[in-house]
């Protein structure tokens, strides 16, 4: 890869360089360094997201249709109340 003289920031004793570069460079950068690790678990969903920028995410779609009526039921206040400290979570209780 070739970095324009303008572009660096400092050269260390090292060798090794800083550069100035836009934000979706350096993104894209480490995606392709995770893409080329040896962690399969950050390889494999770095690609994912690198393909999914540049094909976009995949949609599903639902057909979501019933010929079925639609039962209501009437719940008091208190039978609501009772409903609803069951749907909340373990850590909200």
């Amino acid at each position: 890869m070739k970095i324009q003289a303008k572009h660096v920031i400092e050269i260390h004793d090292d060798g090794s360089v800083d550069i100035l570069m836009p934000k979706k460079d350096m993104v894209a950068m480490k995606l392709m360094q995770w893409a080329m690790s040896s962690k399969e678990g950050a390889s494999v969903r770095s690609i994912q997201l690198i393909m999914e920028h540049l094909e976009g995410r995949p949609h599903q779609s639902l057909n979501i249709s019933t010929d079925e009526p639609i039962n209501q039921v009437q719940l008091s206040d208190e039978q609501f109340e009772e409903l609803m400290d069951k749907l909340k979570p373990e850590e909200m209780k």
